[in-house]
């Protein structure tokens, strides 16, 4: 139950990590893309109407209470007076039984998720229905939250202006922007870097002091976990805004799609990493980091500068690094993304995740999945959702924001997850899709120590315009799209990664970034990728 617990937890975040959204159609502010909207919220039903019953066919999340006994569960079927009936089958059988069903038919059940067959083919083939055609009716919350996040409708809409699904949508504020020891620059009587320079000093004074007192040089000025993170995570700082991170298709400024792989900025992004990696400001061993070798720096006491934070701030760094190493006294606080020397700055906020969450047009009763769909998109439901039952988990400040309710309160980090998760929310809400508001996302970070200097935190790096928030899209491509992209896509990302790696590592110089270039154009085809991507996005962002 423990493992299942922490992987819980790691994924809630590192789906945050994965992928984005924003609240704005030009980079977010970091409110909730519904709030405002919550029409549906509150529901006015006959009152001798029956409840409708809803099927939800999903993956068995293993807890110890079961989705029928769950109090958010059952709060929701009281505010939609709807009653579920569960049908949940092992993670590792699912899609398997979800291609079985399609094959024979269709899914029988009113609500269905699936990450292995696309939208587009399930609304050609007659497996589900069109949610945009209840936009206007019955899905003012969707409409509002898709009006309102270029991200997020991009990710969704089909190439002929459908929309057939929605995801998992997590709109966090602050998994990446960076994090520093501030025990550390209090010893070394440095100031908060606000430059690349100052945190270029910041490293260079943790390499060659002993700050953890264990009589050995092992500092790690900066561990950005693994290789592809470290620029993934770092890129923003010069100016770029990337869409399509792990292809390297970003956002210029005129809102157009377009390569950074090969741009000046970038190169520039990739000298950095090499100019601290042959210094050992980053840590040596990260061709091979993973989550293991990552936690093991930490729990040493080494680590300086964090920019792919992961699930720290669920994971108690602070503390577990003191249980770890008696007399440290690591302090890790958010700071904003360095002035590089660009127009702006950036930081990625969060994942649209590409499991997506369906309608069948074979189940029983269509508007009450639809509006349940448009609850659980809206302010009330997201919370219900996430944060759980109010008065209990979470109270309401007179500005409106969450805090923790007596029932977390003193509680740590494991088993306020665990609570959470066994009456229905975060975990619990796993077969719906959510669209989660800032406002939940302050609530999640009061889970942790400091949880509150936290919420000051980010919510002051969030008000900050010059720092971008920007996020993933999970692009829809017509069919003859996909024929270019599945011929030449793959090998270019390997053909990227690998020599990417070498300008990283020092085994390739930079005086041949050119070359490089006009490879990825002329046996890789760049520009058409690029010209197939920028033709998704303009077709998606209305």
């Amino acid at each position: 139950m423990k493992k299942l617990i922490s992987v819980v937890l790691t994924a809630l975040i590192a789906i945050a990590a994965f992928g984005g959204c924003s609240s704005k159609s030009t980079g977010g502010s970091g409110t909730s893309s519904t709030s405002g909207s919550d029409t549906t919220s509150k529901v006015v039903t006959e009152a001798n109407k029956e409840p409708g019953i809803v099927k939800i066919f999903g993956i068995d999340p293993a807890l110890e209470t079961a989705p029928a006994d769950m109090e958010v569960f059952n709060k929701l079927e009281n505010n939609l007076n709807v009653k579920f009936e569960w049908e949940l089958v092992p993670n590792g059988d699912y899609e398997q039984i979800i291609s079985t069903k399609i094959a024979a038919g269709g899914i029988d059940a009113d609500i269905f998720k699936s990450a292995s067959v696309t939208p587009e083919l399930l609304g050609a083939s007659g497996t589900i229905v069109k949610l945009s055609d209840y936009f206007d009716t019955l899905l003012p919350n969707v409409k509002y939250a898709l009006a309102n996040d270029v991200y997020l409708e991009s990710s969704l809409t089909s190439p002929d202006g459908s929309i057939w699904c929605l995801p998992k949508y997590y709109g966090t504020g602050f998994t990446e922007y960076p994090m520093i020891r501030q025990d550390w620059l209090d010893k070394l009587n440095c100031k908060t870097p606000e430059t690349l320079d100052d945190l270029y000093t910041y490293f260079k004074l943790v390499k060659k002091t002993d700050l953890n007192g264990n009589g050995k040089n092992d500092e790690i000025p900066w561990c950005p976990g693994t290789f592809h993170y470290s620029y993934l995570y770092t890129c923003q700082w010069y100016g770029l805004n990337p869409v399509a991170i792990w292809y390297w298709m970003g956002l210029n400024e005129k809102g157009e799609v377009y390569s950074y792989l090969t741009s000046d900025n970038f190169k520039q992004c990739m000298m950095f990493l090499n100019k601290c990696f042959a210094e050992g400001l980053i840590n040596n061993d990260i061709p091979n980091m993973g989550q293991d070798q990552f936690n093991a720096c930490m729990l040493n006491d080494q680590v300086g500068f964090i920019t792919s934070l992961g699930s720290w701030y669920l994971s108690n760094w602070d503390t577990k690094i003191k249980e770890a190493v008696p007399g440290s006294g690591a302090k890790y606080v958010f700071i904003s993304p360095p002035d590089a020397g660009y127009k702006t700055t950036g930081v990625r906020i969060g994942g649209i995740s590409n499991t997506y969450h369906y309608i069948s047009s074979k189940g029983k009763n269509t508007e009450d999945a639809l509006r349940v769909f448009d609850y659980v998109f809206g302010e009330e439901g997201g919370i219900l959702t996430w944060a759980g039952i109010e008065g209990e988990t979470y109270t309401v400040k007179s500005d409106g924001s969450l805090t923790l309710g007596p029932k977390l309160s003193g509680m740590n980090t494991t088993d306020a997850a665990t609570y959470l998760n066994e009456m229905g929310a975060l975990n619990g809400s796993f077969n719906l899709p959510i669209n989660i508001s800032a406002n939940t996302y302050y609530f999640n970070t009061l889970l942790a120590e400091g949880g509150d200097r936290h919420v000051e935190t980010i919510k002051a790096l969030m008000s900050d315009k010059k720092i971008s928030q920007q996020a993933e899209v999970n692009f829809r491509f017509t069919d003859e799209e996909t024929e270019v992209l599945t011929e030449y896509l793959n090998t270019m990302r390997t053909f990227a990664r690998e020599e990417l790696a070498k300008f990283y590592y020092g085994t390739r110089s930079f005086d041949t970034w050119d070359d490089f270039a006009n490879t990825l154009e002329s046996q890789y085809k760049l520009s058409k990728l690029v010209d197939i991507y920028a033709t998704a996005y303009a077709r998606s962002a209305r």
